[in-house]
């Protein structure tokens, strides 16, 4: 059994090796999305982005002082 467990060690040192003088290339793109934009009908904000296929975010909205709105976006 240590017998084979030697050979086993032993034939497979060469692959870690190997691992290191192995060079490659790595293919990444990037897509940036155009942005979004919010329109405001009837008091409600919508986002209408170019990409259909984006999920509606959740907006809410909250009064700060005075006049101040806080508009809240989540994805």
């Amino acid at each position: 059994m240590r017998y084979a467990m030697l050979i086993a060690l032993l034939l497979l040192s060469p692959l870690s090796a190997l691992a290191d003088s192995v060079s490659g290339q790595i293919s990444v793109s990037l897509t940036i999305l155009p942005g979004c934009k919010i329109v405001v009908l009837a008091n409600h904000p919508q986002i209408n982005c170019a990409n259909g296929a984006l999920s509606q975010p959740h907006i809410s909205e909250s009064l700060l002082a005075g006049s101040t709105k806080l508009v809240t976006i989540e994805w």
